[in-house]
């Protein structure tokens, strides 16, 4: 329900910027000439469909219109985008709404750079069904990327990439999503650098903190941090 809502807030805020740029007089306000339903590239003449768009041909073009038609579409929890086009033709406004299905996704892979040193698939899989559940939605992968991003940096991958793709199958209708990592070189601790007086002698902060003798190739950053916050809260 939340991705739908932001999605429709993104419909609704680009097709008014499309609307209400330049091109205000040439499409407010003039009858609507033609209207068409188009998802994958094909017309749908869907009557379900059809029935509930609030524009009508012969009718003057209005936003309010519009939005109520992109409103209805996506209260069917049929489609994860709504986007509008329209152009001026010799006898009115065309419209097309364009249509993107919801497919579910059945399935999560991940591939890429899986072997290097750290890289835990099981990891980075529990961190996206913590956050995004088993299987997210389509429209959540570039979201479910910065994710996977995040926790490769937490083990040393400071200028890791993941890039997220969906493929859509058909009979039966359902998406496979896929993240390709590229984990890229590992960063290294060479120098630790001690600011300020901890109560502890260096070895003993750095024994505390389960930080090995130097260079540091295996690390996470979260657990340091952790580590750190629990020794604050036991000094007096």
């Amino acid at each position: 329900m939340r991705s739908a809502a932001a999605c429709l807030a993104g419909v609704i805020v680009f097709l008014a910027a499309a609307v209400a740029g330049a091109d205000v007089d040439e499409y407010l306000g003039k009858p609507v000439a033609s209207i068409r339903l188009a998802s994958e590239g094909h017309d749908t003449v869907d009557p379900r469909l059809l029935q509930i768009v609030q524009t009508r041909v012969g009718r003057p073009l209005t936003m309010v219109d519009v939005r109520e038609t992109v409103v209805h579409l996506f209260s069917l929890g049929r489609f994860e985008d709504v986007r509008v086009h329209a152009d001026v033709t010799p006898a009115g406004v065309a419209l097309i709404y364009e249509l993107m299905p919801a497919y579910p996704v059945d399935r999560v892979q991940f591939m890429g750079s899986m072997e290097a040193p750290g890289v835990d698939e099981g990891r980075l899989r529990r961190a996206m069904v913590d956050r995004y559940g088993p299987l997210p939605v389509s429209a959540r992968a570039p979201e479910v990327a910065r994710l996977l991003e995040a926790q490769l940096r937490d083990r040393g991958y400071l200028h890791a990439s993941v890039a997220p793709r969906v493929e859509l199958q058909h009979a039966p209708d359902r998406a496979v999503l896929t993240f390709k990592v590229d984990a890229g070189t590992r960063t290294r601790i060479g120098t630790i650098q001690i600011v300020g007086s901890p109560g502890l002698s260096e070895k003993d902060l750095l024994d505390r903190l389960d930080i090995p003798l130097l260079p540091i190739v295996q690390f996470s950053l979260s657990c340091i941090i952790k580590r750190l916050a629990q020794l604050r809260r036991e000094q007096p």
